[in-house]
């Protein structure tokens, strides 16, 4: 018997729920430290109210015990013809089962209008028994709901230790893994696309924990003797004695909630606790509303991480966003990223220059704009316009007006991004985003404001404002983006990032017509802005403040040529005005622009008010 299919055999069996991991207290919900302002947002988000309105309801109150399969229920509700699914208080068990699971999830639902399902609030947990698949997928479903409950993981998809030695020359280490904890060798013998190991690093003081970004592998776990774990990894020359490793089998269909071609979603009070990939997917959906979303470890638990990726990946979605009021700490990628796919390659099928099959799930509809780009040499070709989109068996067919030979299409290199799926009008407002690996915000996004949320204490970014070029398939490059009123405190603690990226290193500016605004920059490792091809640029009455020895000066031509706190390179139609600055740490300047930036009015100062050491010019100006 291979150790996954002993985990699943194991699952059949009672399921421990140790306090340590699993405990029983209300959660506690992190909230934005920004002070709230009056509402400016109008025409962003998809705001309106959830219009459902029951009259059948399910209950499933019984086998709130963590131990008894409520899939049969679950299953037998949704038959019901039911409009609402209501769980009790208690922890319902979710395990595979026919009719209800497909290879994503433990349970799919398809094809339904106007469905609601929501427990008590914190009192209800869903707990998915199988690690490997997602909780609860929705697919081509419109007007749904989902309200007031928690979803979590028994077993785990990840564990997590600490290292007890080191062999750098032989690349192995061992690992004394925490009590309740699955073993390495479940998590090896899971079927994960990404995995990979994780040290937990903390700041100095100690105060501030993440999981740290790293390329180490692990596998060939063997049990020892003392009860340790030996594991073969090229990591192990960095690792010492006493670190805290987290392992995942990360997966990249399986999420523990996701809507696929939804319209219309309403979600209020969901809590995800674990996941085997994104903790949220919205999957080329349309008109989503998230309001009081949580994606973190329980209160009180031990746990070092929650979801194994993203807290929420929004690979398309037209028609509004709204993500409000929600807490994110300990994700184990980005906590959110917004972009529209792209197609290329084996993903797009050019049968002449005016129809394409575009392979996948995604929604295409007559008069999507789509864009095409060579993400080599970072040049925007032009557009071309969807006349007709008709699904089939494995994508769309789509009719294009003007054709692709008209703007020089390389099916070898380029890529088509819909821009109607670069989720616009999305808002995001009133967010804590707290300590996690990777980004905080991804975005690759248009026509939307990001305002009054907190971040703080993460490894690497704040804000990137970015495409996916050729490492990833996604896009747009952001365009009319509004950054207000946001505190970004104790950030980039890897020290080789800006708290807003603004870069996509092409030749040409494709960002446009971007404002940043009363944020409030508190000990940024290295810059507080790097605007890098940008026409059209407003960065207004923004405040950088740095204590003494918080920031990293060291420059590197790899990274920073210069160590400032706010940089302007390839940038024209720009305007700078009412920034405080306060750095005792600076060493190049405060403002850097670079000489290939527009001359003359093309970069407009004033107002800038600086605390610097002696000699460091609150603004350099390098045009001719």
């Amino acid at each position: 018997m291979g150790p996954l299919v002993a985990l699943l055999t194991l699952a059949a069996e009672p399921l421990a729920y140790p306090a340590a991991i699993y405990p029983d207290q209300p959660l506690v919900r992190p909230t934005t430290a920004v002070a709230p302002a009056p509402a400016g947002a109008e025409g962003y988000g998809f705001e309106e109210p959830c219009p459902l309105q029951p009259r059948r309801s399910v209950s499933i109150s019984a086998g709130g015990d963590g131990q008894t399969d409520c899939s049969p229920a679950l299953s037998a509700a949704l038959a019901s013809g039911a409009d609402e699914v209501v769980f009790g208080p208690g922890r319902f068990l979710l395990r595979p089962a026919a009719g209800l699971s497909d290879e994503w999830s433990i349970v799919t639902i398809a094809d339904r209008r106007g469905l609601l399902i929501r427990g008590q609030g914190d009192a209800t947990s869903l707990v998915a028994g199988d690690p490997t698949r997602g909780l609860l997928r929705w697919v081509d479903c419109q007007n749904v709901a989902l309200r007031a409950l928690r979803v979590d993981y028994n077993p785990l998809p990840f564990t997590q230790g600490r290292v007890t030695a080191a062999d750098a020359a032989g690349g192995s280490l061992e690992l004394a893994v925490d009590p309740d904890y699955p073993s390495p060798a479940a998590i090896a013998a899971g079927p994960a696309e990404l995995g990979g190991l994780y040290r937990l690093q903390q700041s100095a003081d100690g105060q501030i924990r993440w999981p740290q970004l790293s390329h180490w592998s692990a596998t060939q776990p063997e049990r020892q003797a003392g009860g340790t774990w030996r594991l073969r990894s090229n990591g192990a020359g960095d690792l010492q004695p006493g670190d805290r490793l987290i392992w995942i089998a990360r997966r990249v269909a399986q999420h523990a909630v996701s809507f696929w071609r939804c319209q219309r979603v309403w979600i209020d009070g969901l809590t995800v606790h674990a996941s085997p990939g994104t903790g949220l997917l919205l999957y080329s959906t349309a008109s989503v509303q998230i309001r009081r979303y949580a994606d973190l470890a329980p209160t009180g638990s031990n746990r070092l991480l929650a979801t194994n990726a993203d807290g929420t990946f929004v690979h398309g979605c037209r028609d509004g966003l709204s993500l409000t009021d929600s807490s994110y700490l300990g994700q184990g990628d980005d906590c959110v990223n917004l972009h529209s796919p792209a197609w290329h390659g084996r993903s797009l099928q050019v049968l002449d220059p005016q129809q394409v099959v575009a392979l996948g799930e995604d929604d295409f509809r007559a008069g999507d704009v789509l864009e095409v780009m060579d993400p080599a040499a970072g040049r925007l070709k032009g557009q071309v316009t969807v006349r007709t989109a008709a699904r089939e068996r494995t994508g769309s067919r789509l009719t294009l007006a003007p054709g692709l030979d008209t703007i020089g299409f390389d099916p070898a290199t380029d890529r088509l991004y819909n821009t109607h799926l670069a989720v616009p009008r999305f808002r995001l407002a009133r967010n804590y985003f707290g300590p996690h690996r990777g980004r905080t915000l991804l975005l690759q996004a248009r026509d939307g404001v990001i305002e009054q949320n907190t971040c703080e204490n993460a490894e690497g970014y704040g804000l990137v404002l970015s495409y996916g070029g050729t490492a990833w398939s996604e896009g747009v490059v952001p365009q009319r983006v509004t950054i207000r009123d946001n505190l970004f405190r104790n950030l980039t603690n890897v020290g080789l990032a800006a708290v807003i990226e603004i870069f996509d290193g092409a030749s040409e500016r494709h960002f446009r017509d971007l404002r940043i605004e009363r944020n409030t920059f508190e000990n940024p490792r290295k810059m507080a802005i790097r605007a890098t091809g940008v026409d059209g640029l407003q960065l207004v009455d923004n405040r950088i403040r740095t204590a003494l020895g918080r920031r990293q000066t060291w420059c590197d031509p790899l990274w920073w040529k210069v160590d400032v706190a706010v940089l302007l390179e390839r940038c024209g139609r720009v305007e700078l005005r009412g920034l405080e600055l306060d750095d005792p740490n600076l060493t190049g300047a405060g403002v850097w622009i670079s000489a290939d930036c527009d001359p003359g009015d093309g970069v407009r100062v004033s107002g800038v008010r600086a605390v610097l050491p002696a000699g460091v010019p609150p603004v350099k100006d390098l045009r001719p």
